[in-house]
Formats: C-alpha cells, sequence, structure tokens
C-alpha cells in the first residue's frame, strides 16, 4: 500500500537525529565527569553499562555492528541529548556502540547517581520517561521499515523525515540542514553504498532531489513521497 494517513500526520518523532528540543539535562555538567571524544571515537555500551551520558557538543551515532563488522545505525544524538540511556532500563550490558561524529564533549555519571536525581524531580523522571520512548519509537521504525519497505522507499522515508525535522524552505525546495554522506545513509537503512548513490543518482536524474553547497535539497516533496511504499 502507499503512504497511509498515519505516515503523514505524525510530527515523525521517529526521525534518527534526536534533537534536545524539550528536555533540560544540562545538571550533568554540575554532576558528571567531563570527557573528549575525537571524531571516530568509540564509546562502547559494554564498558559502561552503568553509565548515564550527556553530549554538551558533538554529535554522537548510535550503531549495531555484525560480527563482519557491519554497521548499523539506530539513530544519532544532537547537543544537549543524552545517549546510553538503554542502561536504566537493564542491568544487562546491550551490544550498542556509540561513535563521535564529530568532536564531541560528554558528562558520565553513574546510573544510581541518575535514578536518584530523578526520583527527586518528577519532571526530570517524565523527562527520562520520553526520552525512552523515543529510543522506542526509533526501533520500532526500524523493525516496520525493514521489513516491509525497499531499501528505495527506506531512503525516500528517510529524506521526507529530515525535511520535516532539519528542512529549511527555499525557492529550488526544501534544503536538508545536515551534511551527510552516502555511506552514512546506507547504513542508517540497512544497504550498501552503492545503491544510495544509484537512488541518489535517479532521484537527481527525476528532479526530485540536487546538491547545494553539499547540502541535500528536496526539490519534489510530492515526488520524494510518492516513492515511500509499503509492500
Amino acid at each position: 500500500m502507499g503512504m497511509t494517513d498515519r505516515f503523514e500526520d505524525q510530527k515523525f518523532v521517529n526521525a534518527p537525529y534526536l534533537f534536545a528540543d524539550y528536555c533540560d539535562w544540562s545538571f550533568f555538567k554540575e554532576r558528571g565527569t567531563k570527557i573528549r571524544y575525537r571524531k571516530g571515537s568509540m564509546i562502547n555500551s559494554l564498558d559502561y553499562a552503568d553509565s548515564i551520558f550527556y553530549l554538551d557538543t558533538g554529535r554522537i551515532r548510535t550503531s549495531v555492528f555484525s560480527d563482519e563488522g557491519e554497521e548499523k545505525i539506530i539513530w544519532i544524538a544532537t547537543r544537549g541529548n543524552l545517549f546510553n540511556l538503554i542502561a536504566l532500563a537493564s542491568n544487562i550490558p546491550d551490544s550498542l556502540c556509540h561513535i563521535a561524529v564529530a568532536d564531541s564533549v560528554v558528562y558520565k555519571i553513574s546510573k544510581d547517581m541518575f535514578i536518584d536525581l530523578i526520583r527527586q524531580d518528577s519532571q526530570k523522571a517524565i523527562n527520562a520517561i520520553a526520552d525512552l520512548s523515543r529510543v522506542v519509537k526509533i526501533l520500532s521504525s526500524h523493525v516496520e521499515d525493514m521489513a516491509f519497505m525497499k531499501a528505495s522507499s527506506r531512503i525516500a522515508k528517510y529524506l521526507y523525515m529530515l525535511c520535516q525535522e532539519q528542512g529549511t524552505p527555499t525557492k529550488n525546495g526544501i534544503r536538508i540542514n545536515i551534511k551527510f554522506t552516502h555511506y552514512e545513509m546506507a547504513i542508517y537503512v540497512g544497504t550498501c553504498r552503492v545503491t544510495v548513490s544509484n537512488i541518489f543518482k535517479d532521484m537527481e536524474k527525476n528532479k526530485i532531489i540536487s546538491k547545494e553547497n553539499g547540502y541535500c535539497v528536496v526539490n519534489d516533496v510530492e515526488k520524494l513521497k510518492e516513492r515511500i511504499i509499503y509492500l
């Protein structure tokens, strides 16, 4: 079937980028341990199963890896967000890896300290639940997309979500204000870089997207939406 009203009407809270648009976690800077990570550094959840992180500057992507080293992006956190929050829900270490997409500054506090803080402040507890709910929405979206969409539709949906979250109207269409590579697109939607390159070339040929100063511009949103097809 094609796109449903459900898909069109939602605010795309399951977009891959986590933006700190309603939760203030800056108290981590007073309580936590400051750590700097250079671009490309990896933070393994297995090593920090008892810690919660606050991203002060930079960008962190959270991924899973196969035994052969293939990567699948789950989400990307921007400044002001928490990551490794799943540690709250379980004492069992998960297999997620957090990778600095840019030079980043984070603050780390123990899970026990974080739990004590949210026990004392109901709003912080509500914010933590909201953040965990966003994670669940992203994970459920991944399952749905991988099960019921071809790669071309997953790419179209990803671009459409970015238009909603990080798009700026211009005379040529909607400019997505986040730069990304074909490789990053591939490891988010679960395909290979060559497939992404070929699909982008086809979209450019059909005047759906174009590039301007390194940014992707969606020239025809309606044509892009037509490519979001559920099997």
